[in-house]
């Protein structure tokens, strides 16, 4: 799996954690509604400010797991996309000389 495969497939499990949680968000409100602990508008309430948090917490999440590969990547030497990009130029260049 190349990088740009492995931050593609970070992203869709960022977001698959990010519905998950949204879904057990919305099954809790609905039992604590049935079991009488908050009426409808406060379940409505606690849910968009647990859904604000959960997709703040999935952002950081990604960020925090993008730098840490990137960080993984450059250690272990494995050259960036704007560094290969980089060198493919300088070898048309060279190649152009001949």
């Amino acid at each position: 799996m190349n990088a740009k495969d492995f931050f593609k497939n970070l992203g869709l499990a960022t977001i698959g954690l990010a519905v998950v949680t949204s879904r057990g968000v919305e099954e809790i409100a609905k039992k604590l509604v049935q079991e009488g602990k908050m009426n409808k508008q406060e379940a409505i309430a606690w849910k968009n400010k647990m859904s604000k948090l959960t997709a703040a917490s999935s952002k950081q999440i990604a960020l925090k797991l993008s730098k840490a590969v990137q960080s993984t990547l450059k250690r272990g030497g494995v050259a960036t996309q704007k560094e290969i990009n980089e060198l493919k130029r300088k070898l048309s260049q060279l190649e152009k000389k001949r």
